[in-house]
């Protein structure tokens, strides 16, 4: 009797804990501490270009300042324009991401912070699945289980399409590009 009435208050003091471990707010998530200069950098590590070019700054005024756009060049020859954007809400933590879009407003490549959690998205060959889209493209890739990359796959998906719906409608068709 005596075992069976320290096993159910072990029990109950395992399961208390267990309450107030998952009622416990979790801890916030980091926040980028990167700044413009660093994106240029990783534009340059990336082989994009060999300049990016701050002077021609395109804002898509409609969007606020959320959607801007630097020409990038190599060799002196424009190769695209490059967006960035800071933490960007991805399940339970924060992603940077920076874009390349071409002058027909196609994607030509993007970076996402490396980490562990979506090595496809860093790979070359993940992300050879998205190079050449513009803003109609679907994501149609099929799906048997339903995971956290699911919705990780799909935010990403959705901040390619945005902002490549954003370059189409408030850069080329307002005749930003010069």
């Amino acid at each position: 009797m005596k075992r069976l009435v320290i096993a159910l208050a072990a029990l109950s003091l395992l399961g208390t804990l267990a309450f107030a471990q998952a009622a416990a707010p979790a801890a916030p998530a980091a926040k980028s501490v990167r700044t413009d200069g660093d994106f240029v950098k990783i534009i340059l590590q990336q082989g994009w270009g060999d300049k990016v070019d701050g002077s021609k700054k395109i804002v898509a005024a409609e969007m606020g300042d959320y959607y801007f756009f630097y020409p990038v060049l190599k060799a002196g020859k424009l190769v695209g324009y490059a967006w960035w954007t800071r933490d960007v809400r991805i399940a339970s933590h924060y992603e940077d991401m920076l874009m390349l879009i071409g002058k027909d407003g196609t994607l030509e490549s993007f970076w996402v912070d490396a980490n562990s959690h979506h090595p496809d998205m860093i790979s070359d060959k993940g992300k050879s699945r998205f190079y050449g889209m513009d803003y109609h493209r679907d994501f149609n890739d099929k799906v048997d289980t339903i995971t956290g990359s699911t919705f990780s796959s799909y935010k990403y998906f959705g901040e390619l399409k945005a902002t490549l719906l954003a370059f189409k409608l408030y850069v080329i068709d307002a005749g930003l590009l010069k």
